[in-house]
């Protein structure tokens, strides 16, 4: 994959049109320079970063493979995190056991998506959407909740500390897809 692309490259990679790419270079929401010639180049890096800022689905061309997503809190719900990884067919799959783990790997990994076991003792889960939420370098990652109680009270705590959506236990993997190609845009699944 080349470093430097073209206003045209950046579009055909990302599925939008040129002029697209060229009026987000206008606004100044993409960094790009320009040639002696006058054109238009953008660092690889500065696309997957805008991407990930802009919350847009990352090719796989840029990222070099499949999305991650870190499963926090699963260790022992086996049967479970099969379940959540089934539905998860376009994603490389982690696991962490606590909140400090989950912490450590998302600044390791950068994964496009973390899903949290909401019943694990303490509020691991809340922690998790806080380092999310206060670290710049993170803000990209989407949070899911898994709970075996969902309720009012805890969609709406879930809400404040950064969560996209929480699912009820058992996670039905056909629901889970259907919802994570709503959130990454339905090309990439």
């Amino acid at each position: 994959m080349k470093k430097v692309l073209t206003t045209f490259d950046a579009a055909r990679l990302i599925g939008v049109s040129p002029y697209t790419i060229r009026l987000w270079i206008i606004k100044g929401i993409l960094p790009a320079y320009s040639t002696p010639g006058g054109h238009r180049r953008i660092k690889l890096e500065e696309l997957d970063d805008f991407l990930k800022k802009n919350r847009m689905p990352i090719p796989e061309k840029i990222f070099g493979g499949k999305w991650r997503a870190l499963l926090s809190g699963f260790s022992g719900e086996r049967v479970e995190r099969k379940r959540i990884e089934g539905g998860l067919k376009g994603f490389q799959c982690f696991a962490a056991s606590t909140g400090v783990e989950t912490g450590f790997l998302m600044l390791k990994l950068d994964p496009a998506l973390v899903i949290a076991d909401m019943d694990r003792g303490g509020s691991d889960w809340k922690e998790v959407g806080r380092i999310i939420r206060v670290n710049p370098e993170l803000s990209h990652i989407n949070i899911l909740g898994v709970s075996s109680a969902v309720d009012l009270q805890l969609v709406s705590e879930a809400e404040k500390a950064g969560f996209y959506e929480v699912l009820q236990k058992p996670v039905d993997g056909k629901e889970l897809s259907k919802l994570v190609r709503g959130m990454f845009g339905k090309s990439r699944f």
